[in-house]
């Protein structure tokens, strides 16, 4: 499996990174008439990633984002099963 580009940096500098990527994506594109069907698979799939890697730090965030999302939807079986799906 090849490597990213933040298999390069100190993890201690890809934290800082990741963590101002994530203010910016969520300053920036955080109006709520957005698809939150289309972002919610993006951040489970950023946090599954980060698992991954045994960053359990850096997955936290985008699994939390999964969460308050999920949280927006209206209750239907689609929503139930995003509340239910394993990271």
């Amino acid at each position: 499996m090849q490597g990213g580009a933040d298999d390069f940096l100190l993890k201690s500098r890809r934290v800082e990174l990741h963590g101002r990527i994530a203010e910016a994506l969520e300053t920036d594109f955080a109006d709520p008439v957005r698809n939150l069907g289309a972002a919610i698979p993006l951040w489970q799939k950023a946090g599954e990633l980060a698992v991954r890697r045994v960053a359990r730090q850096e997955a936290l965030a985008p699994l939390q984002k999964v969460r308050s999302l999920v949280e927006q939807l209206s209750p239907s079986p689609e929503r139930g099963v995003l509340e239910l799906r394993p990271p």
